[in-house]
């Protein structure tokens, strides 16, 4: 089968099913061969392969190569290459579009292809043919000649599978001509989906942009998203195009629906690809929708910077196809230039030799001078070629600048919104509660709780009302006289009741005498408050934290240089020059608290920086981390009055203990997976009233819970440091000992894409902060009761007949399947123990136990008992023997337990099925 037969693809997806040849000569290759060899047998193969190569260059060449094949093969007198012959003339007759001259190749070619029995050339004949049809309209023999080629591929099963995706494909280029919206619908997920059954993985991105672009054609935008996002997912390997088109047709798709920001991110990303291939039209076509985008959002300024951008690309096309266009030009001329020069030669030779030294100066002469010309225009656009690179080179930085601040405004306001909402859940949730009753004999307790976060809402807003005012100039400096050693041993007492909770050292090294100087106490108090609560969140238990002040005396000056040091796991060297930049936040790995906005240390440098000072750090990772700061301070007298301010206590939470015990012993366990200490510590309060409650503070954490105490519900947080919450999920729910496990997500983040990634990995609910604790309540017991409901419905089941019934989760199914086969497989072994059943099986014997459970609402040894009795079901409804030897098959030698049994299995004794002809 020939790679041009397929004249049609829908869309951007291309199937080439057959190499062109058996070899790949290049054209001037296959015409030496053609014409220095004697063997006509060889000629013709040049021939035919040289009508191919040239189909897709020049269909008249290709049609003169295809007809001296067609004369070789009459000369051989080989019936078969008069076949592929008539074949190639109808394909370059295709390509002419002379269609009744086509079919007529082809009706003859497919005649030969019949009587030689050759079933693959006829079935790829027929589709040619289908392919005239279609283009003729008659689309009743289009689509029978089609159903012919897929019907024969079809049979031929996973061998033939590029075939059979090709032929689906082809059924929805049909009915696109045909106008049948439903039936493009139907093959574009029947081709995808035969892509998955038969493995081809390398067309399923390809597969799912054609059915993403029958969606939009039916304007479906939502399925057109998705199917799009799945095929970027996939990745399309080397086929660039694809997934320039996907970005593309997205961004178009965006913009249709009105919704700019989506359409701007996805132009950028086509810009990305189109870019790595160098397509400068492609880039120019970008712009150019990123233009209206901008126009239809009324950002004309930015419409008009992109519409710049497309009319530069523009020029360049232009250029380039100039500068191509006059070097073939240059390039032919020289060869006419010299072929006439040469006629001169002869000529001249022939009528006197005296004329021709004079004749070949003036050509020399004539040359140079063309010569110079063209290198001067050659420069001249190269010069204009530079200058348009450069300015394209501008505009691709300023494009780079305006993405990367448009990415930290992004991340800002994401980790804005975190930080908002925990504060909000423990202010709102307490709240609802008590209105409806509740929490009133914790009332003193809860509102102490809602007066903490709401400083923390309140401290959050300052610190961003104070970057604001520091960055418009709207701020002064209000000095008085400070006792600075006093004033820092008090800021040093509000941390020492926080680091006593960590089990931290909370040293200093002061100066012993006064040092009075003039101070803004506000300022140095929060630059103090930031790094000394940074040090004791990323130092760990045990661990310690060091204050030093160092005066330099200068006149009436005075420099204090400040250190504070602590021995926790230090800053990475990758983010290590980001600290300070605003709205950053690197991980860390010790603290799962140390979460924030990102503005506490950029806040803390621009105070430093107004009071005239510098701020460095020295760090060591896996040490340490130093912050200086410098301070240059003006001496002053001692104030007549002490000072006395007033502190905001800080107030801190101490971890509890992973188990928080409740009387109910026999009440289901519920797992917590939250990050945070205060919610985490929320919600546990909320269900230690009807559940056993144990919690973990961080993903890993509650994995390991969740293998070992295999609790009946487990609730988690999304955005959590080092394992997060999708990721959890996802080894949750396919780790077969845990996966029967009902799982709620909680997320501060609301867009629909968090909510369809949580429910994509097996998430059984899924919760946005600030949640009200009733529906908590409610979302937890509906869990559980169903899982307790689908336990009794399988213990039903397994009662009243001889099949175990079917479990829908596919890794619980896995699960039961392999505990099923192996005790089919031991069935006569009466002394199979649980412990030997677990190891063959991959687990200890208490969690079999609890996994069992969970799924059958059996024990272990209950559930081979029945797996038992249903086997001897099957063998004596088939009369395999009498009761006794049926017992002894199964494993249950004592007839009269195997009795008993069996008729509270089932409701009849064995004997009743025995008896049965």
């Amino acid at each position: 089968m020939r790679s041009h037969c397929y004249r049609l693809s829908f869309l951007i997806f291309y199937l080439l099913l057959a190499p062109l040849s058996a070899q790949d000569y290049s054209l001037d290759s296959l015409e030496q061969l053609y014409h220095s060899n004697e063997n006509d047998s060889l000629r013709w193969k040049a021939a035919i392969d040289l009508a191919d190569k040239w189909s897709f260059i020049q269909t008249d060449s290709a049609f003169k190569w295809a007809e001296r094949s067609f004369q070789l093969a009459h000369v051989l007198k080989d019936e078969q290459y008069i076949a592929r012959s008539l074949y190639q003339l109808g394909a370059t007759a295709y390509d002419k579009r002379d269609l009744s001259q086509a079919m007529d190749y082809f009706l003859q070619a497919l005649e030969r292809f019949k009587a030689q029995g050759d079933e693959r050339w006829q079935m790829d004949t027929e589709l040619e043919i289908g392919l005239i049809y279609q283009d003729q309209k008659a689309y009743r023999k289009a689509r029978a000649s089609l159903d012919r080629f897929y019907q024969y591929y079809l049979e031929k099963g996973k061998a033939e599978a590029p075939s059979i995706i090709f032929a689906l494909n082809q059924y929805v280029v049909l009915f696109e001509q045909m106008g049948e919206i439903d039936s493009m619908l139907h093959y574009s997920r029947a081709s995808l989906e035969a892509a998955e059954y038969y493995q081809q993985t390398k067309y399923l991105a390809n597969l799912h942009n054609n059915l993403a672009s029958v969606y939009l054609y039916t304007e479906n935008y939502s399925r057109a998203k998705h199917h799009f996002q799945t095929a970027e997912q996939i990745g399309f390997g080397t086929n660039v195009i694809g997934r320039y088109y996907n970005f593309y047709a997205l961004a178009d798709m965006y913009h249709s629906l009105n919704q700019a920001d989506s359409s701007i991110y996805c132009c950028h990303k086509a810009l990305e690809v189109a870019r790595s291939f160098g397509d400068i039209e492609k880039e120019a076509n970008i712009h150019r929708l990123m233009a209206d985008v901008f126009q239809q959002n009324q950002e004309y300024r930015r419409a008009y910077a992109q519409i710049d951008t497309f009319l530069l690309l523009k020029d360049s096309i232009v250029m380039i196809r100039q500068e191509e266009m006059l070097s073939e030009l240059t390039i032919q001329y020289e060869t006419q230039q010299k072929e006439a020069q040469i006629a001169r030669q002869e000529l001249e030779l022939q009528r006197a030799a005296n004329r021709r030294n004079r004749i070949l100066f003036f050509s020399i002469a004539g040359f140079l001078l063309l010569g110079g010309l063209l290198l001067y225009m050659r420069n001249q656009q190269r010069v204009k070629s530079q200058q348009a690179q450069l300015a394209l080179k501008y505009q691709k930085k300023e494009a780079e600048r305006l993405r990367e601040l448009d990415q930290l405004k992004s991340n800002f306001f994401a980790n804005i919104s975190h930080e908002f909402r925990t504060p909000l859940t423990l202010l709102l949730s307490p709240l609802r509660e008590m209105s409806r009753g509740r929490l009133l004999e914790k009332r003193d307790s809860y509102l102490k709780q809602m007066t903490h976060q709401a400083e923390r809402l309140l401290q959050l807003v300052n610190q961003i009302l104070e970057l604001s005012r520091l960055e418009s100039g709207r701020i002064e400096l209000e000095e008085e006289s400070c006792d600075l050693v006093a004033f820092m041993r008090l800021q040093l007492g509000f941390f020492e009741s926080w680091a006593a909770q960590k089990n931290i050292q909370l040293r200093y090294q002061l100066p012993d005498e006064q040092l009075w100087v003039l101070l803004d106490r506000d300022k140095l108090e929060k630059i103090l408050n930031n790094l000394l609560s940074n040090a004791l969140k990323y130092t760990p238990e045990g661990g310690y934290v060091d204050l030093q002040l160092i005066p330099e005396k200068a006149g009436q000056q005075l420099n204090a240089q400040i250190r504070i040091s602590n021995d926790g796991p230090g800053i990475s060297e990758a983010h290590l020059p980001y600290i300070f930049e605003r709205f950053y936040r690197g991980d860390n790995e010790l603290d799962t608290q140390a979460t924030g906005a990102g503005i506490g240390l950029a806040l803390t440098r621009e105070l430093i920086r107004f009071m005239g000072g510098g701020i460095q750090v020295e760090n060591q990772p896996g040490l340490g981390t130093t912050f200086v700061i410098d301070l240059p301070l003006k001496k002053s007298t001692p104030a007549s009055d002490s000072y006395s301010r007033e502190t905001s206590t800080v107030s801190t939470s101490i971890a509890s203990p992973l188990s928080i015990e409740t009387e109910k012993k026999e009440a289901p366990l519920v797992l917590v997976v939250e990050d945070n200490i205060e919610l985490r510590a929320y919600i546990c309060d909320q269900l230690s009233n009807q559940y056993r409650v144990i919690e973990a503070g961080q993903g890993e954490q509650g994995l390991e819970l969740a293998m070992s105490e295999m609790p009946e519900l487990v609730i988690s947080d999304i955005r959590m440091p080092k394992m997060d919450g999708l990721t959890f999920s996802r080894k949750l729910k396919t780790d077969e000992r845990s996966s029967h496990i009902p799982l709620i997500l909680l997320t501060a983040l609301s867009e629909r894409e968090d909510l369809h990634a949580g429910l994509s990995t097996g998430t059984d609910a899924y919760l946005t902060k600030p949640f009200d604790a009733e529906e908590l309540r409610l979302r937890v017991h509906h869990l559980i009761d169903q899982r307790r409901k689908l336990r009794e419905k399988f213990a039903q089941a397994l009662q009243e007949g001889p099949d175990t019934p079917v479990v829908e989760n596919p890794v619980d199914a896995a699960f039961l399947d392999r505990v099923k086969n192996t005790v089919l497989s031991q069935l006569d072994n009466e002394n199979l123990s649980i412990e030997s059943l677990g190891r063959e099986i991959g687990m200890s014997r208490s969690q079999l136990h609890r996994k069992l459970k969970a799924l059958t609402g059996q024990s272990p040894s209950i559930f081979v008992r029945t797996l038992r009795l249903q086997h001897a079901y099957r063998l004596l409804k088939q009369g395999w023997g009498n009761v006794s030897e049926v017992a002894h098959e199964v494993g249950m030698p004592n007839l009269s337990h195997f009795s008993r049994s069996f008729k509270e299995q089932f409701g009849v004794p064995p004997s009743a099925l025995s008896n049965i002809k």
